[in-house]
């Protein structure tokens, strides 16, 4: 990690804003712990340690073959900083969606800059969302098969960054996002809704299960 992102600076357009650096080491809800300096987090998904879900956050600078609006580095460190305070709480396949939810977002707003326009080569910053372009990017996401589930990632990562007082986020924004339906697919109202068939698995039956994970 650059000596920049570690300090928690922001790019050069911004460089007098300081945001809270990133803990070396973070701690999963099983009590292992996981090297945060690195661009690649390994995280275990089992008590054992045993199956790790690799969470790269270099996917969100570049993509091979595809044209893309990348990452600033600034957005890359608020999206550790998010995933950082909720290792303890979350599944590693849930930290894992929730960075596959910002990189889905930034390939839409690359595909469609007239949703959320900017410079040309400018990286993406999450401060420029907007109410207009966090709805196009819904009305997208209501067309694929995970309905508005990356949408209400994206709007719970902008609320805590909006709660916990990252500069540059908007409180009116935060609460006209919230103001927004955003229906999910059936597996994520099950989760969401704690149903006992088709909702999450019990702390002992995740344990209890063996998983492997493409994490491509």
């Amino acid at each position: 990690m650059s000596a920049q992102v570690q300090a928690g600076v922001l790019p050069s357009q911004n460089a007098e804003i300081i945001l809270p650096p990133l803990p070396d080491w973070g701690t999963t809800r099983h009590g292992l712990k996981v090297d945060l300096r690195d661009e690649v987090w390994y995280v275990p998904t089992s008590p054992d340690g045993g199956a790790i879900m690799q969470v790269n956050f270099n996917a969100l600078r570049w993509e091979e073959g595809r044209v893309l609006l990348r990452a600033s580095e600034r957005a890359i460190h608020i999206l550790k900083l998010y995933l950082a305070a909720h290792l303890a709480s979350k599944a590693a396949s849930t930290l894992e969606n929730d960075r596959k939810a910002v990189r889905y977002m930034i390939r839409y707003f690359a595909d469609n800059p007239e949703a959320l326009p900017c410079d040309k080569g400018q990286a993406f910053q999450f401060e420029a969302l907007s109410e207009s372009a966090m709805r196009a990017f819904l009305a997208h996401c209501l067309t694929t098969p995970n309905q508005g589930n990356d949408f209400s990632r994206i709007r719970t990562i902008y609320r805590w960054c909006t709660r916990v007082g990252l500069p540059g986020f908007s409180a009116s924004l935060d609460l006209a996002l919230r103001s927004i339906r955003s229906p999910g697919n059936s597996k994520g109202d099950s989760v969401r809704a704690r149903d006992p068939l088709k909702g999450p698995l019990s702390p002992d039956e995740r344990d209890a299960t063996p998983t492997s994970f493409d994490t491509g």
